[in-house]
């Protein structure tokens, strides 16, 4: 089946800002986790602890050095990336949140509450148990544009180099 007319091949600005997004906060990330790492008589809990915290970052950040190199990879594995910091949720018994380099947090409450919360960094957050004063369900604007942005192109197109070709394709061909 033929790309649809609207599919476009992402443009290269684009491409790697959407990869700077991934990759640099997920870099950041992965500092955070090294700093924060829990300490644990066991070392084998201690680095479990830290792998399953950080693997979304460390997800992150391959998707978005993928994406900025243009490999094949990199516009489905930056899609899933995105996808898993579109929701924002907290509830009795259950949180999550995940976010790399910006958040812009569109959210509402059950206690009527509506607001945009602007945050820079990088947070991974996956909470079991534990009460919350009130349900709380947002949305990552910075994710849901980026999704929008990589959905809106072929990914079976190459990306568009940013160098310059040496190739002259005006006028008609001598003949």
């Amino acid at each position: 089946m033929p790309p649809s007319p609207q599919l476009k091949t992402l443009p290269p600005k684009t491409r790697q800002a959407l990869a700077a997004f991934l990759g640099l906060g997920a870099l950041y990330g992965l500092g955070l986790g090294l700093d924060a790492m829990p300490n644990s008589s066991s070392p084998g809990t201690q680095w479990a602890v830290w792998a399953v915290g950080i693997g979304p970052v460390l997800f992150a950040m391959v998707a978005g050095w993928l994406l900025w190199r243009g490999s094949p990879l990199g516009w489905p594995l930056a899609l899933w990336a995105y996808f898993f910091q579109l929701p924002h949720f907290e509830a009795n018994g259950f949180q999550y949140w995940f976010y790399t380099t910006a958040q812009a947090n569109a959210w509402l409450n059950t206690s009527g509450d509506i607001g945009l919360g602007l945050e820079w960094g990088t947070t991974f957050r996956v909470f079991l148990g534990g009460e919350v004063e009130t349900t709380v369900i947002g949305v990552n604007l910075v994710a849901a544009l980026a999704i929008y942005a990589l959905l809106r192109t072929d990914p079976a197109q190459p990306p568009r180099s940013p160098t310059v070709s040496n190739e002259h394709t005006s006028g008609p061909a001598a003949g």
